[in-house]
């Protein structure tokens, strides 16, 4: 499905979580650079927190992963103000467990990572 506003490709619906009051569309293959991510127009990179809530055991988890579950996941988040502020990304990746990453070695805004992923989010209507 392609969004209506901007031409971006979405495979499925977007789940929505009131909890969070988002739509978040699940996770896209994203191989190209941090910096270089596209937002489609109407919507967000998620926030690490929001992306923590989803992962970290919720409801929502198993149907947000899908093809990606069992995986090796590096998930591209919003930057934190400590990430902004040091030029790095933010991530959570998600193997034997959650990690956020924004200081390690490969945590720079020209990384790319095979396993990379990206997930967009809009407030809910």
């Amino acid at each position: 499905m392609k969004c209506k506003t901007c031409g971006h490709e979405m495979k499925e619906e977007p789940i929505k979580i009131k909890e969070l009051n988002l739509e978040v569309q699940r996770p896209q293959k994203w191989v190209k650079p941090y910096n270089e991510i596209v937002i489609p127009k109407g919507w967000r990179n998620i926030k690490v927190w929001e992306l923590w809530f989803i992962l970290d055991g919720s409801k929502y988890m198993d149907n947000f992963l899908g093809y990606y579950k069992g995986k090796y996941n590096y998930f591209y988040c919003e930057q934190t103000s400590w990430a902004k502020k040091n030029n790095r990304l933010s991530r959570l990746d998600l193997y034997d467990g959650l990690a956020l990453n924004s200081d390690w070695n490969d945590a720079y805004l020209d990384y790319s990572n095979s396993d990379g992923r990206v997930v967009f989010c809009r407030s809910l209507k």
